[in-house]
């Protein structure tokens, strides 16, 4: 991929979870550690695309293409800095299987 073609800047951050005086695990979305700011492409989703992102979660609305993030995991969250926009990740994908591009299906957090 042509690194003139990633001009947005994501940062990808883990949620943080407390336990309470029950032992019970409590995640805070808004206290979120981040761990990663990287250059990518956000697009939305279109045609036979759209139809198989759908077919694993019928709310995945965008794919992000990314250089490789080290230890991202499904609950992770990625924000765009330009606009400040919150993705929930649906699906990861190594593109390749070569540890040099990520592609993340992701949806729209509002919270």
């Amino acid at each position: 991929m042509n690194a003139g073609t990633m001009r947005d800047v994501f940062s990808f951050r883990r949620p943080t979870s407390t336990t309470d005086a029950v032992g019970a695990q409590t995640v805070i979305d808004d206290a979120t550690t981040q761990y990663a700011e990287i250059r990518g492409r956000l697009e939305p989703l279109r045609g036979r695309e759209l139809e198989q992102a759908r077919k694993v979660d019928a709310e995945a609305t965008y794919k992000i293409l990314t250089e490789w993030v080290e230890d991202v995991r499904h609950d992770d969250l990625i924000v765009s800095v330009t606009d400040g926009r919150k993705f929930g990740i649906v699906w990861i994908e190594n593109i390749d299987e070569m540890d040099r591009l990520h592609k993340f299906l992701v949806k729209v957090r509002f919270n």
